[in-house]
């Protein structure tokens, strides 16, 4: 599987970053609300804007992804336990692109708890803004 990009990364970090952001501050504005719920209340609403910030904010598209929904909705349906999934990087967009090629917005938006999260690691994440 490969992202091709054809625009450049830093516009790519940018809008991830405004959506991070977003949340984020969406969070704080209902505070007492645990941070999954909130998630799961606004998915209809940041599921699409990422995938479409993706597609066409930043032109990317993702080679093979038809073959890794496939097979990820096959994974999930075999077994509720948790799958662990592996990026290679920990970088702020790299959450977005595995999720991105693991299934469609409509299906994370009915199938919120399949969608694959990640936590940058600080050093990546800092040293990019």
């Amino acid at each position: 599987m490969r992202a091709t990009a054809l625009a450049p990364a830093g516009t790519v970090l940018f809008y991830a970053g405004s959506l991070a952001v977003v949340v984020l501050a969406l969070t704080r504005v209902v505070r007492d609300l645990p941070t999954d719920l909130v998630g799961r209340l606004l998915a209809p609403v940041w599921v699409p804007l990422a995938a479409a910030v993706l597609r066409y904010g930043a032109g990317w598209r993702i080679e093979g992804a038809r073959e890794a929904r496939e097979q990820y909705r096959r994974l999930r349906a075999e077994s509720a336990a948790p799958l662990l999934v592996c990026a290679n990087h920990l970088t702020l967009v790299d959450s977005f692109l595995v999720a991105a090629a693991l299934g469609s917005p409509a299906f994370f938006v009915r199938r919120y708890d399949s969608l694959p999260w990640n936590v940058p690691e600080a050093a990546n994440f800092a040293a990019s803004w």
